[in-house]
């Protein structure tokens, strides 16, 4: 079989024994650092390939079996399957044709944030919808605002005489 133990590499050193003892430029200095650490590299991971072993046809019935007595479970049967992602679907999960996924607690896919409204984004799409109506009040905000001064410039350079032709001009886009 196949071991799902995998070894951590082992430097010899820890990351924060390295930057507590040497500056960056002595360590890109140092002669052969940079050999001595891919040496080490290549042997962890050698060992690691050494080690891993091609799952044999006994392997392949073992999980062929596993997963044929999930799918026809009785106890699952009221789970929906997915066609497309093979899966038996949880409650309140579809299906998106756009991203290709099955989402949890799925609302829709929002193309503004390029993924899909579900069980673990719901807040923050909120959150996103709330940034944007406030950011649309500030730019609405500047727009009334320099409105405003522009209508009092015109008045101040025209006189208030002019009031009843500033109603035609802003009806008119004030050019």
């Amino acid at each position: 079989g196949v071991s799902s133990a995998v070894p951590s590499p082992n430097l010899g050193f820890s990351p924060l024994q390295l930057s507590a003892t040497a500056s960056a430029s002595s360590v890109a200095s140092a002669p052969g650092f940079a050999e001595d650490l891919l040496s080490r590299f290549d042997k962890q991971f050698s060992a690691i390939a050494d080690d891993f072993e091609e799952p044999d046809d006994h392997d392949l019935e073992r999980a062929d079996l596993f997963w044929r007595r999930v799918m026809e479970d009785s106890h699952l049967k009221h789970l929906k399957f997915c066609r497309t992602c093979k899966i038996r679907r949880p409650p309140k999960c579809s299906h998106c044709s756009h991203c290709d996924n099955c989402v949890r607690d799925f609302d829709h896919h929002c193309f503004w944030i390029g993924n899909c409204v579900g069980a673990r984004n719901h807040r923050a799409f909120v959150t996103f919808l709330l940034a944007t109506n406030c950011l649309a009040g500030v730019i609405l905000g500047a727009c009334v605002a320099d409105l405003v001064v522009e209508v009092m410039q015109f008045i101040n350079s025209h006189g208030p005489e002019t009031l009843p032709r500033l109603h035609l001009l802003l009806l008119a886009g004030m050019p």
